[in-house]
């Protein structure tokens, strides 16, 4: 490693030094509710989040003139406030939004009911394995195999259900959101795997780049692809790669683009999550900021490429907080 890698090396070390202090910082303070949290970023010109998006990015973000797709993403999650957010973020209310497209996309739901009365749901009469998903959230699942331990599950759920959620992200629609909870029947392949997870990037209704992750609980390796299924050269966020010689059949491809694109069309930039299972196309979720805009890529000149797609309008007024 030469001089210039060990600066740049020591910059990155120190950059995520100086995060970990300000998230501290933040944590002694108990700012524990999205709208403080919020005042006091404004008030402070989102201090916390640049040094986060320098720190976990490895560049200075600009919030006044966003040009990456990351900047692009953390200005939308920071100034959007269109109504559409909640509703699609919602992971209940965004099955029936969705629901109008199904039968001309081709596109089926997952099996699935819900709640908002953890105590007097009835988890008896549920058809495992299922998984268990906060509707307001990201990464808040329980996979049930068995109900042998479901009083500690319901503990947990309420548990989720009364902490903050990621304040720090300052993720406005997830908390305009009820909270309430999805239990959707967990696909399964006949290798006993979960079906490939495909997240298709959809720039003003065309698919520019997809990301699939595969064996998400065995070996997890995520990898981006073009729109024709070549493996591109970059690797997004820090989860293992998926082989260089990886790509994706053009029949899957096939079926499972005019379904992104004519979901993604409502919006001018989605990430549109997708399964293929048994033949058929299921719908997974509609995300307005992967990663929160903290998605790191392995090259800034990819990040720049995806930013350039998307004729984004960045407006910094703040009609309600």
């Amino acid at each position: 490693m030469g001089y210039i890698d060990k600066l740049a090396k020591l910059k990155e070390i120190l950059y995520r030094y100086r995060y970990s202090r300000a998230r501290k910082r933040i944590l002694q303070e108990e700012v524990s509710d999205y709208k403080s949290f919020f005042k006091r970023e404004l008030d402070r010109r989102f201090e916390y989040t640049r040094i986060k998006g320098r720190a976990l990015l490895g560049y200075d973000v600009n919030l006044d003139n966003p040009k990456t797709f990351n900047e692009k993403l953390i200005h939308r999650r920071l100034f959007s406030r269109d109504s559409v957010w909640p509703i699609v973020t919602d992971k209940i209310l965004a099955r029936t939004w969705v629901a109008p497209m199904a039968n001309e996309a081709q596109l089926k739901l997952i099996p699935a009911v819900s709640f908002y009365d953890i105590d007097s749901f009835d988890f008896s009469g549920l058809e495992l394995p299922v998984v268990v998903k906060a509707n307001w959230a990201s990464g808040l699942n329980i996979f049930i195999r068995d109900l042998a331990d479901i009083s500690i599950i319901k503990e947990r759920l309420k548990i989720w259900r009364d902490s903050p959620y990621k304040m720090e992200s300052l993720i406005w629609a997830a908390h305009e959101i009820k909270r309430g909870f999805l239990v959707e029947k967990m696909l399964v392949e006949e290798d006993g795997k979960v079906p490939a997870d495909y997240k298709f990037f959809v720039f003003h209704g065309k698919v520019s780049m997809i990301q699939v992750d595969l064996d998400r609980f065995s070996g997890h390796t995520r990898g981006a692809f073009s729109r024709s299924g070549d493996r591109l050269p970059y690797n997004f966020s820090a989860y293992k790669a998926a082989p260089e010689e990886a790509s994706i059949p053009k029949a899957t491809l096939d079926k499972l683009i005019p379904v992104a694109e004519k979901i993604g069309a409502k919006f001018d930039f989605a990430r549109v999550d997708l399964y293929l299972h048994g033949g058929d196309v299921f719908f997974g979720e509609i995300t307005q900021t992967p990663s929160a805009g903290f998605g790191r890529f392995s090259d800034k000149c990819f990040d720049e490429y995806l930013g350039g797609l998307w004729q984004y309008t960045a407006s910094t007024e703040v009609k309600n907080v």
